[in-house]
């Protein structure tokens, strides 16, 4: 593959790498504890993993939308279906999924996984309970509509202007402290789980940034108008990302939910434009068909790391894998049971289930 003739519309070895290495990052952020096991003597790739942890989602983002047209896409309904289709499906899917497993935990073990119904009903609604790492795909769904109105309802060249404005307005709502400060006068009712709530609706706004900047990306094709830089733009990237890892550049946003402020965003756009680029032609067919074969299922590993942990560490698996809760090891081992079940998962000759693992 040269990648001097790579459309971005063509399979990406670099950017599959990229996706793979932040689904466990997902699982990291989960399942290690970096306090306990290392304390404060981080060795340099230790860094790097534990501030990727908060790159993980911001590259999902950029990802979803840089690599859609969402002029045509807001203009043909049978793309708008398959679209919806695609984010609904698994969002359902694993739902019901995780509430009918943690049920049956919960009866056997009595573990206190859910708290009835009116969890699975937050979980379809938010994201935010029984699988509190599914509010990525809510606000996902939502900013794809959001954004195929403005696209459907608004020519092009306004469009883009609107859309544009609300990546404005994103910042300064997060820079001046409003969007953290949301759900400060709000009274709960006792005993609500605040956060079925809190993330999924004060992250939303943290999103509008990586969706905007995903759009423009796409809208003016600048992978393919700098692809001839490709050498300079690896070099570059690599210097800045070493020099934003080291030094903090950007004004930090001290209210938020956990991905607001320019850094992340300039940290997670030069990665998607580092991965994008490297020369990985040279790469064998075996390599080749290892990265596919984990790509396919990246979305799995996000869906269903929880899941799986929880059965892991509550089976005599635990004892059989020799776990230890907020190891290393623990988040390889929970990573590759998640790609297996998918892989396994995949087989089932239905498409609606099919569909929620790939």
């Amino acid at each position: 593959m040269n990648i001097e003739k790579n459309s971005i519309k063509d399979f990406n070895y670099g950017l599959a790498i990229l996706r793979i290495w932040m689904c466990f990052e997902v699982v990291l952020v989960h399942f290690k504890n970096w306090s306990v096991t290392q304390g404060a003597n981080f060795s340099l790739p230790q860094r790097i993993l534990i501030l990727y942890e908060w790159i993980a989602v911001p590259v999902f983002i950029l990802t979803s939308f840089i690599f859609t047209d969402m002029n045509k896409l807001s203009k043909d309904n049978d793309k708008i279906k398959h679209r919806l289709y695609r984010l609904l499906i698994p969002h359902f899917f694993w739902a019901f999924v995780y509430y009918a497993i943690y049920r049956i935990l919960d009866n056997i073990k009595g573990l206190d996984l859910e708290h009835g119904i009116i969890d699975l009903y937050w979980q379809l609604l938010l994201g935010h309970s029984i699988n509190q790492t599914e509010w990525f795909q809510i606000d996902l769904i939502v900013l794809t509509l959001l954004f195929i109105v403005i696209f459907r309802f608004c020519p092009k060249s306004i469009a883009i202007k609107l859309t544009f404005c609300i990546g404005c307005l994103a910042f300064y709502f997060q820079y001046s402290g409003k969007n953290g400060a949301m759900f400060d006068k709000i009274v709960w009712p006792e005993g609500f789980q605040t956060d079925y709530v809190t993330y999924p609706v004060g992250r939303l706004c943290e999103m509008v940034p990586y969706a905007v900047l995903g759009i423009m990306l796409c809208n003016y094709c600048v992978f393919d108008l700098v692809k001839r830089y490709w050498k300079y733009i690896v070099i570059a990237t690599l210097l800045f990302l070493s020099l934003l890892f080291n030094y903090q550049l950007f004004p930090v946003v001290e209210r938020q939910y956990g991905y607001s402020g320019l850094r992340y965003i300039v940290i997670g756009t030069m990665s998607v434009f580092l991965f994008y680029f490297l020369p990985l032609h040279w790469l064998p067919k075996i390599i080749k068909s290892i990265i596919k074969f984990f790509a396919k299922y990246t979305m799995a590993v996000y869906f269903m790391h929880r899941l799986v942990a929880t059965i892991l560490y509550n089976s005599q698996l635990s004892f059989r894998l020799r776990l230890r809760p907020g190891s290393f090891y623990d988040c390889i081992v929970i990573y590759f049971c998640c790609v297996v079940t998918a892989w396994l998962i995949s087989l089932i000759p239905i498409k609606l289930i099919r569909n929620s693992v790939m």
